[in-house]
């Protein structure tokens, strides 16, 4: 009996899951159109403004930000000059050449460096090809005397 019962109880909730999938998937279409039918019902009840309102709100608007467009314009060129004011202009302009001084001297002191380690490779190079020429005549060393050898 008990088992009877767990394989009908299993199968119920197979059933169960498969029904609810079914009925999930034939209920969307109008879970989807729901909110938008209520936004539809909702906008009928809206007093919408008329014609001449709705232009002489736009140009309150308008009106408006040209005024604080103005406002701030004035507000930054007056910043502007206060600031200028407040700093000399001379210090500006000599610390500007000094930067662009410093900045010639670094150029000059990397193509210095890289010069410099053209000029170590090189000499690394040449080193290398001196040490290379010894070491070859000692391996040519033993064929010489080989030769001779065999001419005597």
């Amino acid at each position: 009996m008990a088992d009877e019962k767990t394989v009908v109880k299993g199968q119920e909730e197979k059933n169960n899951f498969f029904t609810k999938l079914i009925n999930f998937f034939k209920k969307l279409p109008s879970a989807i159109a729901r909110p938008f039918k209520n936004m539809w019902h909702e906008l009928r009840k809206v007093t919408w403004p008329s014609r001449q309102d709705v232009v002489k709100y736009s140009l309150i608007v308008l009106v408006f930000l040209v005024f604080m467009g103005v406002v701030i314009g004035l507000l930054d060129l007056g910043s502007t000059a206060l600031v200028k004011v407040i700093t000399p202009a001379a210090p500006v302009v000599e610390a500007t050449e000094e930067a662009h001084d410093h900045e010639q001297e670094d150029v000059v002191a990397d193509e210095a460096a890289a010069e410099d380690a053209v000029e170590s490779v090189e000499e690394a190079a040449d080193e290398t090809v001196a040490d290379a020429e010894p070491a070859a005549d000692a391996a040519d060393a033993p064929a010489a005397q080989e030769e001779e050898a065999a001419q005597q």
